[in-house]
């Protein structure tokens, strides 16, 4: 109830009431209502980071297999090796020489250790992190979808909205998720390339060019993934698409890569600070936090240059409506 109701007496309906308390977000998308619906979906968010943990699942079992053991209980087979990769030149050279000099660095380079050696068990269990490549792209369309429908206010169902938008979009988020990979992979390399080399004027252009290309194409898989559960878009255009939509939302991108930002300052300074809580954190609320940051500030961008143009508040397309109209 306004004030100017509650002056001159008149009561609003409870219907209007009930619709008018329910809307956590105004038309403006504006920071107030951010931290109004995260505190209200909170829960939803966490649930989201666990869907998340299904992607580090296989990564875990790689890391095993790579360590040899399994909490705790060996699994690789075990073998002895010298320490230093030079053993063997010191140990041919002294098949034909003997001197003092040698005998102490031979000596010294001899020194025994005990090394992991795979085998069945350990091939499987590097094996599984492959099935990462198949999986990142579904995992995030699923949690996409979750966070778009938080963000309009939508009913959630957590767990059944997940599946639900994996089983409609599987083709196109496997075969998007192994490009979005490569990306990712990419990108650091590149900027490690061309930090390390950046000692000429071209190479600190090349660097700073690299850097813009980094952060363009962050911005755009977050458009993509959001436009893949709202669009039936080929690959092309959903790429032209987010690439438009990335420059003609230049300031809610800006602010999603400061927000972003801020949130790994604030994950670094916890680890180093609270370690426990550092790594508790990102397991239950930090990662899924990051992609509600930026699907809030991406999806008022979809909505008013795609959404609204074409379809009604009820999700009707405009054009049905005007020639039934005619």
């Amino acid at each position: 109830m306004s004030f100017f109701d509650r002056v001159t007496g008149n009561k609003t309906s409870k219907t209007e009431l009930s619709v008018e308390d329910a809307k956590l977000v105004d038309p403006k998308f504006s920071a107030k209502s951010f931290f109004k619906l995260g505190f209200a979906k909170l829960g939803v968010i966490c649930r989201v980071n666990l869907f998340m943990l299904l992607l580090v699942l296989p990564i875990v079992f790689t890391l095993f297999g790579i360590a040899g053991s399994f909490f705790g209980k060996q699994i690789a087979d075990l073998t002895t090796t010298p320490t230093s990769h030079l053993y063997s030149h010191y140990n041919g050279i002294s098949a034909y020489e003997n001197s003092a000099s040698l005998d102490v660095a031979s000596t010294a380079h001899s020194i025994i250790t005990t090394v992991n050696v795979d085998n069945v068990a350990t091939i499987i269990l590097k094996c599984i992190g492959l099935i990462v490549v198949f999986t990142f792209g579904p995992l995030n369309v699923g949690c996409a979808y979750v966070l778009r429908n938080t963000i309009k206010e939508k009913p959630v169902f957590p767990w059944h909205d997940f599946f639900y938008a994996i089983r409609k979009n599987l083709r196109q988020s496997i075969i998007f998720g192994i490009i979005d990979l490569i990306f990712l992979i990419a990108i650091p390399y590149s900027l490690m390339w061309y930090y390390t080399r950046a000692f000429t004027f071209s190479m600190k252009m090349l660097l700073f060019a690299m850097i813009i290309i980094a952060l363009l194409y962050l911005i755009m898989r977050v458009y993509i993934y959001l436009m893949i559960v709202t669009f039936d878009l080929s690959f092309r255009k959903l790429f032209k698409n987010a690439f438009i939509l990335s420059s003609a939302g230049i300031k809610r991108s800006f602010v999603m890569v400061i927000g972003v930002s801020v949130l790994l300052i604030i994950s670094v300074y916890l680890y180093i600070l609270l370690k426990s809580l550092g790594v508790l954190l990102p397991c239950i609320f930090t990662v899924a936090f990051g992609m509600y940051i930026c699907y809030y500030c991406a999806y008022p961008v979809v909505k008013k240059y795609m959404i609204d143009p074409y379809y009604d508040n009820e999700g009707n397309p405009k054009e049905a409506q005007e020639q039934q109209s005619v």
